[in-house]
């Protein structure tokens, strides 16, 4: 018991080790990977809802993601009130499709490239299926590992985009009812 305690010791001192050595991108792939392994590791239900929450807390920089898949002239014109439940809905959201995923896999880093305002970081993720696809991150400085993603593509679109797509969607459906579009955000409502 006192060996395994050490080790776990151990192991947690040598990976802040190697965060506070590496790049902000390598620090980053490397949290999130670290993440994605809880996740597949917690049991289905409430526990892993619990770990995909934390992740999408950590990795995402939520208000900005918010405005993205609000778009400008929605978001614009939304009380902080509204923002607020919108941010919400799409932490839920964030973290419910996470749980969805029984196979989350493991985060490799590719490349950085360091753009205006913010760094692009391209990763593998691969499963234990042997299959992948490669996540391209928009990471900007802030949050609890000293940088977020406001958004990531895969599969050439962007995680913005595909959510933005399902708001408009949500709000034709509910002819322009924003609480309702919120609602189904967070629901995960499929276009019609």
């Amino acid at each position: 018991m006192r060996r395994a305690f050490l080790l776990a010791a151990l192991l947690g001192w040598s990976t802040a080790a190697y965060a506070a050595e590496s790049s902000p991108a390598e620090a980053f792939i490397m949290r999130s990977d670290a993440a994605f392994r809880a996740i597949g590791a917690a049991a289905p239900g409430a526990p892993r809802i619990a770990a995909c929450d934390r992740f999408a807390e950590a990795a995402f920089d939520l208000a900005s993601l918010s405005r993205t898949v609000a778009g400008g002239t929605l978001w614009d014109g939304l009380a902080e009130g509204k923002r607020a439940r919108f941010r919400a809905a799409l932490h839920a959201r964030l973290a419910a499709d996470c749980a969805r995923d029984d196979r989350p896999g493991t985060l490799a880093l590719l490349a950085t490239r360091q753009r205006r305002g913010d760094v692009s970081v391209t990763s593998r993720l691969l499963r234990a299926d042997g299959s992948e696809r490669i996540l391209v991150w928009r990471l900007r400085a802030g949050g609890p590992w000293g940088w977020q993603a406001t958004d990531v593509a895969a599969d050439g679109m962007t995680l913005g985009t595909r959510l933005h797509d399902e708001v408009l969607a949500a709000l034709d459906a509910a002819g322009g009812d924003v609480d309702a579009a919120i609602g189904a955000l967070a629901r995960g409502a499929t276009r019609p």
